[in-house]
C-alpha cells in the first residue's frame, strides 16, 4: 500500500470523493453514483457535529435519507437470485442506515423522529410493499422503535433481492462486506474500548467521524495520511486507506493513529485498524538524527574536550564504535532494541553520520562505545524536541578516556589492614541526571 503523508493525497479524481456527511458526490461504483442534488443532506456539516443535542439522531436521518434515494435509483434494477453491484449499492445503502439508528438508541430524538416518520411514510413505505408502521416521536429513541425500522429493512431487500436479504444487511453491527473481512462491523469510529473519546476537530466543531475534508484539514497539519489499497487484496468496495492522529487515543501507542478504510460503495470511512499494528506509515512526531554535524562525528573527550576521530575528520584512523538505542518500557526499564550498530561504519554508512528516526522528547537507554581507548556511555537519553527550520540533530555524547596509569606518581605506605574506600552520592530524579563513575585500581 502506498502512502502519502501530503495534500496531493487528498486531490486530483479522489478529491471529488466524499463522505455521506460533505458536499460533493456520493460515491456508490462505477457508473451508480448519484449527484448531491438528489440527496437531502443536511445544509451544514456542523449539523452533524458532535455539539449538536441531536448528533446520532442527525447522522442516522441523514443515512435513511441517502439509502431511499439510493434504492430508488437502482429499483428497477433486475437483482433476481444474486447481489448484483447495483443491488448491493442499496443493500450497503441500508446497513449503514441500521447501523446509525442503532447508535442512536437511548437518545433523545423526538424532532428527528418526526422527519424519519415522513421519510418512512412518504419513501420507505413504497419500497417496503406498503408497510405503514410508524415511530411513536416520544423523549428517546428505543429498541422497539429500532425494529419497526428493521422491519422496514428486511421488506425492502425481500422484495428486491432474496439474496441479499439472506446476507443479513440489516444486521446493525455487522456487514457482509466490511473492512475486515466478511460479516465484520463498518464502524465509523474504533470502538469505546480501544477510544472513549475518538473525536476530529474542524474549526471550532467536533465530529466523530472522518470526512475527505477532514482529513485534507489534518494531512495539512501534518497529522494524517492516506493511500491505495490496490496492492492489496481487496474487495471492488475497499480501495483507499486514510489515518488520522488524535490525542486521547493512546492504548496501543502515545502518537497512534486511528487508520480506516475507505468504501466507495457506501461513501464513508469505515474504522480499520491502529497504524500501531497495521504499520501504514512511520509514526508521528519522529526527529532524524545522526552522530555528525558538517559529515564530523560529535562524540568528545571528557578531558580536553577534542573530538573523537572517525572518518570524514582530520585524524588518520578512525575509530571502532558501535551504538545500541533502546526503547523505555513502562516499567521506566530499558526495553525493545530500536537500533542495533555493530560498527559505526559501515552500520551508519561509510562515514557513520548516516541518519536515524526517533520520537522526539523520549527516554532510550542508549549503550555508546567510542573504542578500546574509552569507557563505554551507557544511560538514558532523551531525545529533543524539534526545532524550526532544523533538518536533523546530532546525536552528541561525551566519553572519558582509559588513562594509563602512571606507577611514578602512585605511593603506597604499610597497611596492616585491608583498604576500605566510602562513596555517598545524592541527586535529584526529577533532574534527570546520569552519574558515570570509574573506579581505577592499582592493577589498571
Amino acid at each position: 500500500a502506498g502512502a502519502l503523508c501530503l495534500l496531493a493525497a487528498v486531490v486530483g479524481r479522489a478529491g471529488a470523493w466524499h463522505s455521506f456527511a460533505e458536499r460533493g458526490i456520493a460515491p456508490t461504483i462505477e457508473g451508480t453514483s448519484i449527484g448531491n442534488e438528489h440527496i437531502d443532506f443536511p445544509d451544514k456539516m456542523r449539523d452533524l457535529s458532535r455539539s449538536s443535542l441531536t448528533h446520532k439522531c442527525t447522522i442516522a436521518l441523514t443515512s435513511y435519507k441517502k439509502a431511499v434515494k439510493v434504492c430508488s435509483a437502482y429499483k428497477a434494477e433486475p437483482c433476481g437470485g444474486t447481489c448484483t453491484s447495483r443491488c448491493l449499492a442499496c443493500a450497503d445503502s441500508l446497513n449503514s442506515a441500521m447501523r446509525d439508528a442503532f447508535d442512536m438508541v437511548g437518545s433523545s430524538c423526538a424532532e428527528v423522529e418526526s422527519l424519519l416518520n415522513g421519510v418512512l411514510s412518504a419513501e420507505l413505505s413504497a419500497l417496503s410493499s406498503g408497510r405503514t408502521d410508524l415511530l411513536l416521536s416520544d423523549a428517546a429513541f428505543d429498541m422497539n422503535e429500532f425494529n419497526v425500522l428493521k422491519d422496514y429493512c428486511g421488506d425492502m431487500l425481500a422484495e428486491w433481492s432474496p439474496n441479499c436479504l439472506s446476507q443479513d444487511y440489516c444486521n446493525p453491527l455487522a456487514a457482509p462486506h466490511g473492512p475486515t473481512g466478511a460479516d465484520s462491523a463498518v464502524s465509523l469510529r474504533p470502538r469505546r474500548e480501544e477510544c472513549a473519546n475518538f473525536y476530529l476537530r474542524q474549526d471550532s466543531a467536533e465530529y466523530s467521524f472522518l470526512t475527505w475534508g477532514l482529513l485534507r484539514s489534518y494531512t495539512n497539519d501534518r497529522l494524517g495520511c492516506s493511500g491505495g489499497l490496490k496492492a492489496l487484496t481487496e474487495s471492488e468496495e475497499y480501495k483507499s486507506w486514510a489515518c488520522v492522529y488524535q490525542p486521547d487515543c493512546t492504548v496501543y501507542a502515545q502518537d497512534d493513529m486511528a487508520c480506516f478504510k475507505y468504501s466507495k460503495m457506501r461513501g464513508e470511512f469505515h474504522f480499520w485498524g491502529w497504524n500501531s499494528n497495521l504499520g501504514l506509515h512511520p509514526p508521528l512526531f519522529q526527529i532524524r538524527y545522526s552522530l555528525c554535524s558538517d559529515r564530523v562525528l560529535q562524540w568528545f573527550e571528557s578531558t580536553a574536550g577534542n573530538l573523537i576521530p572517525i572518518n570524514g575528520t582530520d585524524m588518520v584512523t578512525p575509530i571502532a564504535g558501535s551504538l545500541r538505542i533502546r526503547e523505555k518500557t513502562p516499567e521506566n526499564v530499558p526495553g525493545a532494541v530500536k537500533y542495533d550498530f555493530d560498527s559505526l561504519v559501515p552500520g551508519l554508512g561509510p562515514d557513520g553520520c548516516g541518519e536515524f528516526e526517533l520520537k522526539e522528547n523520549t527516554d532510550y537507554w542508549v549503550d555508546a562505545s567510542a573504542g578500546d581507548g574509552y569507557y563505554t556511555w551507557s544511560g538514558w537519553w532523551r531525545s529533543a524536541l524539534p526545532q524550526p527550520g532544523e533538518g536533523k540533530q546530532a546525536m552528541a555524547l561525551t566519553f572519558t578516556p582509559k588513562e594509563p596509569l602512571d606507577r611514578l606518581t602512585c605511593t603506597r605506605g604499610e597497611a596492616p589492614d585491608d583498604w576500605m574506600l566510602i562513596f555517598s552520592l545524592d541527586w535529584c530524579d526529577a533532574e534527570h541526571i546520569d552519574v558515570d563513575m570509574h573506579l581505577v585500581g592499582e592493577d589498571g
